[in-house]
């Protein structure tokens, strides 16, 4: 009996998404930063010490061999959420989640297990006055990857 490709696929994609082989996962890092920590970018005063310590976290990822990507937002300034209400979309100038904290960048790293990401975040600069949230990725089978 033959095989079809979709068949072929279909197993494939789920050995690669469950396959316990895998040695290392990938995980965000969500920086939440206080509106204070990312008014200091911009400060004369007080940017060089914040890229530093950025600078230097980054570096330590690289170094590690973990950093994947990553890069600074601007907070909430210039966000945009868009919904569906009554079956249109709908934008808002502001974010989707209100906190006195606002997402002001991010880091991908790949990692062991979620144990070494969560020690990771915990070196973040802005973890003294903000929050660092630690997201395991998920595979997706059908995204094409390079």
């Amino acid at each position: 009996m033959k095989k079809s490709k979709l068949h072929l696929v279909a197993t494939a994609a789920f050995a690669l998404v469950f396959s316990p082989a895998l040695k290392a996962d990938s995980f965000t890092l969500l920086i939440y930063e206080s509106k204070a920590d990312l008014a200091a970018r911009t400060d004369p005063q007080k940017a060089l010490a914040y890229w530093a310590a950025y600078g230097g976290y980054a570096k330590q990822l690289t170094e590690a061999g973990i950093l994947r990507g990553g890069t600074a937002l601007p907070g909430n300034a210039e966000t945009k959420t868009v919904t569906i209400t009554e079956g249109l979309a709908q934008e808002m100038d502001q974010p989707f989640a209100s906190s006195h904290l606002e997402l002001g960048g991010y880091f991908i790293i790949e990692v062991p297990d979620q144990a070494a990401a969560v020690a990771w975040a915990k070196k973040a600069p802005s973890l003294a006055t903000g929050a660092i949230e630690v997201k395991r990725h998920f595979p997706n089978p059908s995204m094409p990857t390079k």
